[in-house]
């Protein structure tokens, strides 16, 4: 008010405001001038912020890719080094002419449970094998060892499926439990596998009612790390 009033007078009287006026006036400007400083300073602040949580979720996001990638390729090698390996010697250890029949030890496994239905539920849930459904024949095993490294073929050329890591999983069994006959897979990394191999099929996408991000499933990996 008092400011507007000098004005009037300077311009009736045509003198120059004073130079406490030209002053105040100054500062009113440079008070405006900081004022939008601060203003626009805090917007850039708070906008920086906003962007550490996508940028964030997005390392998460990638870093567990990382890992699901090589975890399932690797555990696919491995599985096809395992049945390349089970196809060369399995009729020359266990089959129908080799060191220990496996044959043999089936039949007495099949003795100790009724032959029905639930008899062979029960044997598969003491020892797990399909050969409790299948003649157990050279040519079966060979083809047990051949279904195996294809398909861990496929999951090593990226085929992320849950269903053929049980598959591979189940195959793997299968020939180790019927294999118990003598000593062949009674080693320290055939266990290994059929437990790294179990714990691949929750990295792969399992089916859900509710959709998981892959941040929120990535300490699947840390359980495979810790074997």
């Amino acid at each position: 008010m008092e400011m507007a009033i000098r004005r009037r007078l300077a311009r009736v009287t045509g003198v120059a405001p004073l130079p406490e006026d030209n002053e105040e006036n100054g500062q009113l400007v440079e008070d405006d001038t900081a004022e939008k400083k601060k203003t626009e300073i805090t917007k850039d602040l708070t906008a920086g912020k906003e962007n550490v949580i996508p940028n964030q979720g997005a390392h998460c996001h990638n870093s567990f890719l990382v890992a699901k990638w090589a975890i399932l390729r690797l555990i696919g090698l491995v599985y096809a080094f395992a049945f390349l390996g089970a196809y060369f010697q399995n009729r020359g250890l266990m089959g129908s002419g080799g060191l220990s029949p496996a044959d043999a030890y089936m039949a007495s496994l099949r003795s100790r449970f009724p032959d029905n239905g639930r008899g062979r539920i029960d044997g598969f849930l003491s020892h797990p094998t399909l050969f409790w459904w299948l003649d157990l024949t050279d040519d079966i095993l060979d083809i047990v060892a051949l279904a195996g490294l294809g398909l861990s073929a496929l999951v090593t050329l990226g085929l992320n499926s849950w269903f053929v890591m049980a598959l591979l999983w189940i195959l793997d069994f299968s020939i180790v439990t019927v294999a118990e006959g003598g000593s062949f897979y009674s080693y320290g990394w055939e266990s290994q596998l059929l437990e790294t191999g179990f714990l691949a099929i929750s990295l792969c996408n399992l089916p859900s009612l509710v959709r998981l991000r892959d941040e929120e499933r990535a300490w699947q990996s840390w359980r495979v790390r810790g074997l």
